[in-house]
């Protein structure tokens, strides 16, 4: 009996046609059909590939393709399967995306390839990496989560008491006594403070408030900021930019410390 590459050799010589002039007609590649025709099936093909080759090659010769896959499934039972069979069904039809055949009865040479059927991990894949992978989002979103409440608490928690900054020309602090507690023999003055300049910080001390000094402060400056206040008798006025300050006492003539850059100067109230 003629084996598969004998019947498809002898069809070919019947038509009078080379290798060359089949391979142009099938779009097959010339050394698969010579290989077919010497009975090597062992080739780099897919089995889907394979079949769908040898059966357009068949037709082509004018055999029954049929049987001459019959023929390749006994010669190699491992590609003889189910699968196989349905992928040969699908390069017959062009309904399900397999290998449409052309209206001459060759086939062109792409084939659509299909998943491979009958393997666990054709479906253990997708499904594994899917269940693996929604855990581990999970997980990974719930620790971000986790990390960024620990450190919002560790901030609060450790965070220094935000410093009494007070709006531009507030008070940001008068510690020590009232009016109502100072000593009634002091006489007071009337201080007039205001910037020329900017001035980043700046502190006054009622050196003489009874029984305990008062202190103002203010910061961030700007140059036209002018403000009273009601001193015992002498102060102590601290300036990060001394050469920005003017004062008035009394009402009296306007006065500019001797010194400039940060630093402070001291009045005192002369005694009767």
């Amino acid at each position: 009996m003629a084996s598969i590459g004998q019947k498809l050799e002898e069809a070919r010589n019947r038509k009078g046609i080379s290798i060359r002039e089949a391979e142009e007609a099938t779009k097959i590649r010339g050394h698969f059909l010579s290989s077919f025709e010497k009975d090597v099936f062992d080739v780099d093909l897919p089995p889907v590939y394979l079949s769908g080759f040898l059966k357009n090659y068949a037709r082509f010769l004018g055999l029954d393709p049929e049987a001459v896959l019959a023929e390749l499934d006994i010669l190699l039972p491992g590609s003889s399967s189910k699968s196989t069979k349905k992928a040969l069904g699908s390069i017959s039809s062009s309904s399900e995306g397999g290998e449409i055949e052309g209206t001459s009865g060759s086939a062109t040479q792409s084939v659509t390839k299909e998943p491979r059927r009958g393997s666990p991990l054709s479906t253990a894949e997708q499904s594994g990496s899917q269940g693996v992978l929604k855990p581990v989002i999970v997980i990974t979103s719930g620790a971000l989560v986790l990390v960024g409440i620990i450190v919002a608490l560790v901030y609060v928690l450790n965070k220094p008491d935000a410093p009494n900054s007070p709006t531009n020309n507030s008070v940001i602090t008068e510690r020590g006594t009232t009016d109502s507690d100072s000593d009634a023999s002091v006489k007071k003055i009337t201080l007039r403070l205001a910037a020329y300049g900017p001035i980043e910080r700046l502190i006054l001390s009622d050196d003489g408030a009874k029984p305990q000094k008062i202190y103002y402060e203010r910061s961030a400056l700007k140059a036209g900021w002018e403000e009273s206040f009601s001193i015992n008798g002498s102060f102590r006025c601290y300036a990060s930019s001394l050469e920005n300050i003017r004062y008035i006492i009394n009402n009296g003539q306007e006065l500019v410390p001797q010194k400039s850059g940060s630093g402070y100067f001291v009045w005192q109230l002369e005694e009767d």
